[in-house]
């Protein structure tokens, strides 16, 4: 991969828009015949796999649409959402929030209230959806433009599975203020994607966030880091997938199980006024372990890595 040098960092060497081979279908160029064996052991398991789910999910994205339109609980939407996650084959959990010694599915010990933002990374379009069965949330995505694009679950997704606008409207988005008014009034929590776009989660992308100042009027408000990682790390889109079925299918084909783990740090006052955000993202880094790269890999470049990729790919 040295023709896409120029997109690691100088620093650490890491390339944050590599994707990772699958986890079923890669090959190690082994042609003895118990690999050959296995290989179409994993084929076969992998059509079973997509047989038996995709009717019973397309079944149920009905069904959740019904319930996303209906007055019921957030713990209804929160566990059809959930059934969402498992037919995809997210089945295990390991949420972990700050001062607590044990993992937890259920709801944060922490009082965290409508209008507070959890500052996350951003990895895959399943992030989305995890978030959604913890909190009652919406999603906030930065531009280059200093505004923020205010998502629902579904257009979440949708954001982690295309590039980034970089030559947006200047006046097109909202502005942190307008956008902790509604989710105060929603009763929602904000879902911050602070790197603007996804990445195959080795670090985190210089965020335009980091030069924006949060509002004096949001200064009741908390931030909150969060990290998540999947694990085979796969999940991940940084290069866009050919299309939502295209991606949906390809989680289907592991026959095995994703597993999630998502840490939420402890709370940043937003009184620190523009020194908040630079310090959820270096909080973030540490939850992960990972590393905050150089200001030249941001989601512009990723813009400029996807086109040099897709061209290499002809």
């Amino acid at each position: 991969m040295e023709k896409f040098s120029r997109w690691r960092d100088k620093g650490t060497g890491i390339a944050p828009f590599l994707p990772y081979p699958s986890s079923i279908f890669s090959s190690t160029g082994d042609s003895s015949f118990i690999h050959i064996s296995a290989r179409a052991g994993n084929i076969l398991l992998a059509s079973i796999s997509v047989a038996i789910k995709l009717p019973l999910f397309l079944l149920h994205i009905v069904v959740h649409s019904l319930l996303m339109m209906s007055p019921l609980s957030d713990m209804a939407r929160s566990s059809s959402t959930k059934i969402l996650l498992g037919l995809l084959g997210v089945w295990h959990y390991n949420v972990k929030y700050a001062g607590s010694h044990r993992s937890k599915t259920s709801k944060s010990p922490r009082n965290i209230k409508p209008g507070d933002i959890i500052v996350s990374n951003f990895v895959s379009p399943l992030d989305a959806l995890v978030y959604s069965t913890q909190f009652n949330c919406c999603f906030a995505i930065p531009t280059y433009s200093g505004k923020f694009v205010c998502c629902n679950t579904l257009q979440a997704v949708y954001a982690a599975m295309s590039l980034p606008v970089i030559d947006a409207d200047k006046n097109a988005g909202y502005s942190l203020t307008d956008i902790i008014a509604e989710a105060e009034k929603a009763k929602s929590i904000i879902i911050l994607f602070a790197e603007g776009t996804t990445t195959n989660g080795r670090g985190f992308l210089h965020s335009p966030v980091t030069d924006i100042l949060i509002p004096s009027a949001a200064e009741r408000t908390s931030l909150i880091p969060s990290h998540i990682k999947y694990q085979p790390p796969d999940v991940s889109t940084p290069i866009p997938p050919k299309s939502v079925i295209f991606y949906i299918v390809s989680l289907m084909c592991n026959w095995r199980a994703w597993s999630v783990r998502l840490q939420v740090g402890e709370e940043v006052s937003a009184a620190l006024g523009q020194a908040s955000l630079p310090r959820c993202i270096d909080d973030i880094c540490m939850l992960g372990r990972i590393k905050k790269l150089g200001s030249d890999l941001d989601f512009k470049s990723k813009v400029d890595f996807v086109t040099a990729w897709q061209k290499n790919r002809r």
